[in-house]
């Protein structure tokens, strides 16, 4: 830490009272600090507060304390380092390091260190930390092309920043023993520049400070274990099985927030922005397993974020202390009526505790509004920004750690849209039914990966005035199946890895086994009893039939069918509706007495189980038998029109070919 001033008020006043408690008070003010705040050194103010706590004491002499430190940031820069793989040559070179960077005016804290009791099993250092306002900055250093090419560092403001908690360790260390990291975070009026880097970066902070690579290495280090044969799994200074399990359990919420999704590479002058009232997100991550008990006790998530409506505008040159002024009067582009998102991952043997099981789920409410032909290209140019940014092979650091075999269960489920795109004259008209989505890679003889996308309605017209020239409905059910260029190698290579990890809890042994049995071997680690994870989860990944979810609304207090998808038990849905009325509309009907070739899976396997060539994706689409298409003489004639000049054109182009060819002869 650097600063320009401290001032350090101690008040270690002694009780009257014969063996009363002394209240020690610190007060600690520091004036224009830039913390350089590692994981390392939050151990090692864990470790002094053991010092203080658990030193062998004597009954007739022990005498109780209680700690208390009031610490004052005054214009502080707080540094969190977010290197891949946490490689830190030295912790405080800007030129050298990355870091997620939050400034602010002033950042009033509270520790409570309690030494009360004789020889506790544990300890529990509450805290509580406030700020009138923050700011979040990205700092690159020389070699990151951000460096040069991003137009501005700061990406995020918040005010009302509150954060309490509690930190509770044992007094000795074994692997047995489990550190819990308890927090409960709030801000309001948050806005965020959502690069796709910002969200790698959010993940290095996890894996940094609460993760897999918890104790930092120096590139020399680093390249010493990358060249060691067999040592991919545990390069970067993985946390060793002799440390305590660290717990991490957050509650986090958001009101008035705005997320701004850039449509260019390295400036927000155009961007899509979303705004919610109330965003509310519960995570917990561990090493053997990750989940948070919410109602009984087998009842876990990892990650659960529910969304308000979210408001969607086009945004052009506005700051962001501008975007909340006046946000009633301004027309938003789209609307959409809530968004859940859940996702769920198991983990495996220690040391490495490798994920070989993830799930994930998101539910999206009714999208309905006007939308522009420019908002449309601002969010295609949003999305591939975004995808660009968190791939980001410019900067981020190559892994040399095997390829990942765990599976993957995705899973969409949408109400619908109804959106409406004037173009010149003319008005596009869009109305889409519920809509599920699934895909998974769990690999098979077959194939590698499977997605299904079943749109139970879709509907299109587009009027000239009022009048509708041209229209077209259908329902579409369509199948990818694909098939990896390694895929008799990686199946055999997945198989294993998903069974020999899934052996102490054996939640998925449906995935490799007939029966749940135990182990023939002896395992040398241990056996822990986890409810498992419901094989109806699996089978209905690629479901066709569509369930509304309940979505948490504006001035909606207390719902009680709210939900909290469980990784252990099928979730119950609440049905939302605003007119008390909910009719969806029919599942249609597919002809299915003369099928089309490959128009399921079973004949995919019947026709090609000899002959399906590698790295091969088989699509399959198909339409209802109700299936309806209109057109008016006017389109009629416009598209003979457009069929004429194509082919003139066309021939136009042959015969300026065929000249030149016959000249170089």
């Amino acid at each position: 830490m650097e600063a320009e001033g401290v001032r350090i008020q101690c008040d270690l006043s002694n009780p009257l009272l014969w063996e009363g408690v002394h209240n020690w008070i610190f007060n600690i003010t520091v004036f224009r600090p830039s913390i350089f705040l590692l994981r390392d050194h939050i151990t090692l103010f864990t470790d002094c507060g053991s010092d203080w706590t658990s030193a062998p004491v004597d009954y007739a002499t022990w005498i109780p304390y209680i700690y208390t430190l009031n610490v004052n940031f005054i214009d502080f820069s707080l540094f969190l380092n977010v290197n891949d793989g946490n490689i830190i040559s030295s912790p405080s070179e800007l030129n050298d390091n990355s870091y997620v960077t939050f400034r602010g005016p002033k950042i009033s804290g509270k520790v409570t260190v309690p030494s009360d009791k004789i020889s506790p099993v544990e300890h529990s250092v509450q805290f509580e930390w406030q700020s009138p306002s923050m700011n979040l900055t990205v700092h690159a250093p020389l070699w990151n092309t951000l460096s040069v090419l991003l137009a501005q560092q700061e990406v995020g403001k918040l005010r009302k920043f509150e954060m309490s908690g509690s930190y509770t360790y044992p007094s000795d260390v074994s692997r047995n023993n489990i550190e819990t990291l308890d927090m409960r975070v709030s801000a309001s009026y948050v806005c965020v520049i959502y690069y796709g880097f910002l969200l790698r970066y959010f993940f290095n902070v996890r894996n940094n400070y609460f993760g897999d690579h918890t104790h930092f290495v120096t590139l020399e280090e680093y390249q010493r274990e990358a060249k060691l044969p067999g040592k991919g799994i545990g390069y970067g200074g993985q946390r060793p099985p002799i440390e305590n399990v660290l717990d991490v359990i957050a509650e986090i919420e958001v009101s008035q927030g705005a997320l701004i999704l850039p449509s260019r590479l390295y400036e927000a002058s155009e961007a899509v922005r979303l705004h919610f009232d109330l965003l509310e997100a519960d995570v917990r991550f561990m090493d053997y397993y990750m989940g948070i008990v919410r109602f009984p006790v087998f009842l876990t998530l990892d990650l659960q974020v529910n969304i308000t409506p979210v408001s969607c505008f086009h945004h052009y040159h506005e700051s962001m202390e501008e975007i909340f002024d006046d946000l009633a009067d301004k027309k938003s582009q789209a609307f959409i009526d809530g968004l859940t998102v859940h996702a769920h991952r198991i983990l495996g043997k220690p040391p490495s505790n490798p994920a070989y099981i993830c799930s994930w789920d998101f539910d999206v409410g009714m999208i309905t509004g006007e939308t522009t032909i420019s908002f449309i290209q601002a969010m295609n140019c949003a999305i591939d920004s975004f995808v660009y940014h968190l791939v980001d092979v410019e900067n981020a650091l190559p892994d040399i750690t095997p390829p990942d075999r765990d599976i993957t269960f995705l899973r969409g489920n949408a109400a619908g849209a109804t959106l409406r795109i004037p173009v010149d004259k003319h008005e596009v008209r869009i109305q889409l039914g519920p809509t599920t989505l699934g895909t998974d890679d769990r690999t098979s003889l077959l194939r590698s990966s499977r997605q299904t996308v079943n749109i139970q309605s879709f509907a299109a017209q587009i009027l000239h005035g009022e009048k509708v020239v041209a229209s077209f409905s259908t329902a579409v059910r369509m199948t990818i199946l694909g098939r990896r260029q390694d895929l008799h190698d990686h199946g055999p290579k997945q198989a294993k890895h998903v069974r020999e990890n899934d052996l102490p809890s054996k939640r998925v042994w449906y995935l490799y086994s007939k029966r749940r049995g135990y182990a023939q071997e002896a395992l040398d680690t241990f056996e822990i009893d986890l409810p498992p994870f419901p094989k109806e989860r699996v089978d209905t990944i690629h479901s066709r039939k569509y369930s509304p979810k309940c979505i948490l609304t504006k001035g909606r207090h207390s719902v009680p069918e709210v939900h909290f998808a469980s990784a252990f038990l099928s979730p119950g849905y609440g049905i939302l509706s605003s007119s008390g009325n909910n009719i969806r509309p029919p599942t249609p009907h597919y002809k299915e007495d003369t099928p089309m070739l490959h128009s399921s899976y079973n004949d995919l396997i019947a026709t090609h189980v000899d002959n399906l060539p590698s790295g091969q994706k088989t699509f399959i689409i198909e339409f209802s038998m109700d299936t309806t298409v209109s057109l008016n003489m006017e389109v009629i004639d416009a598209l003979r029109i457009l069929i004429e000049a194509w082919e003139t054109q066309v021939s136009s182009v042959l015969v300026v070919l065929t000249i030149g060819s016959g000249c170089c002869n």
